[in-house]
């Protein structure tokens, strides 16, 4: 394993939800896939606002509040969002949550 994909391992390790018992394995498919999608195959994500996310599972004190609401959608080399491969209605998000989303994304593009 060289040194990038171990870091990025590590983060996913780190930074993703898994399956019981399958942490590690879970971890190097995330790795190897944003590999792969993005720096082998040319794959880009981005954000874009999720004006109609449903915030319903929230009670109404906390649909009061501002909240930030975005979907992630990877882009193919030829630089157009494919919408097939997006995720929707992901509120409050941290950086490392949105890594997370891209790699599951690239995952099913490489299945």
């Amino acid at each position: 394993m060289d040194a990038q994909l171990r870091r990025s391992y590590e983060f996913f390790r780190r930074e993703a939800g898994y399956v019981v018992g399958q942490k590690a394995m879970g971890a190097l498919q995330l790795a190897k896939a944003e590999r792969d999608v993005f720096e082998l195959y040319g794959w880009t994500w981005q954000t874009r606002p999720d004006y109609g996310a449903d915030l319903s599972w929230m009670d109404e004190d906390e649909r009061k509040q501002d909240h930030e609401c975005c979907g992630v959608v990877l882009v193919d080399p030829d630089g157009k969002p494919r919408f097939e491969h997006a995720l929707w209605g992901i509120v409050d998000s941290t950086d490392n949550y949105l890594r997370v989303c891209a790699a599951e994304l690239a995952l099913e593009v490489t299945h």
